[in-house]
């Protein structure tokens, strides 16, 4: 969606940051920074396709979210 395309960049931070904190917590993550410095072009190519198709469902849900995050982390 536009919308999502609009937010791109937050989204991809937030999602590096939850991999960070699923990591943290012996969990599998999303998506590194690892993959998104190999891939900054696509970064979501190492999501698999039911998950990339989850985050494109959820992108207005999402971006909400990462409006939210972006204010308590003072970057708005």
């Amino acid at each position: 969606t536009t919308l999502f395309r609009s937010h791109l960049a937050d989204v991809v931070d937030w999602m590096v940051e939850q991999d960070d904190k699923a990591k943290a917590k012996g969990k599998p993550g999303w998506i590194s920074r690892e993959q998104i410095k190999m891939h900054p072009e696509n970064p979501f190519r190492f999501l698999t396709p039911a998950r990339a198709q989850q985050v494109i469902s959820a992108a207005p849900q999402c971006i909400g979210v990462v409006k939210q995050w972006k204010e308590a982390k003072g970057k708005a």
